[in-house]
């Protein structure tokens, strides 16, 4: 971040994500953790709001209907513990369940920096969505930006943050 030493920029990062994991484990007493999760705060304070609902996507919902009546269904206790089984909310397909491994991507705020926008932004309007993808992966693993999670100390913020908010959400405890 222009400006900014890293140990300030660190200690940002660590308040941002111990107010998610806050959050997150304010949502854990709630059915749906997603309206919590539109009370994070950004960094200048200001709530944020979702203005408009999802897209309507007919494909998506019809993909979702599917897949909820050939495969596994949550149950009641299942449901009172959060698992919601195929859902949506309005661009991909979700898939919630006990036992099934889940991974979180982040994406940060400079792993699109805009000094470099000419090379990536070809990729971008590559017209083969497969293709796209697979060279916006091999750009953004060459790490053009700060790679903050290539820091042991940050990684470690983030990794104790997440744990944590995973004991508190589903009762995660590592090595279990």
């Amino acid at each position: 971040m222009p400006g900014t030493s890293r140990s300030a920029t660190l200690r940002s990062l660590q308040r941002d994500l111990e107010e998610r994991a806050r959050i997150f484990q304010r949502a854990s007493s709630h059915s749906d953790a997603g309206a919590a999760l539109k009370a994070t705060r950004p960094r200048n304070g200001i709530a944020k709001t979702n203005p408009s609902p999802p897209p309507r996507n007919l494909g998506l919902l019809e993909l979702i209907r599917a897949k909820r009546e050939r495969d596994w269904r949550p149950s009641n206790e299942e449901l009172k513990k959060g698992f919601r089984g195929w859902h949506q909310r309005g661009y991909l397909p979700h898939f919630d369940a006990p036992r099934v491994t889940q991974f979180v991507t982040f994406q940060l705020n400079d792993s699109f920096p805009a000094p470099r926008r000419a090379e990536w932004e070809v990729i971008v309007r590559e017209p083969d969505n497969s293709a796209k993808r697979r060279k916006l992966e091999a750009w953004l693993d060459r790490g053009h930006g700060e790679c903050w999670l290539r820091r042991r100390d940050v990684a470690e913020v983030v990794e104790k943050i997440l744990l944590e908010a995973m004991e508190a959400i589903i009762g995660y405890r590592r090595g279990s």
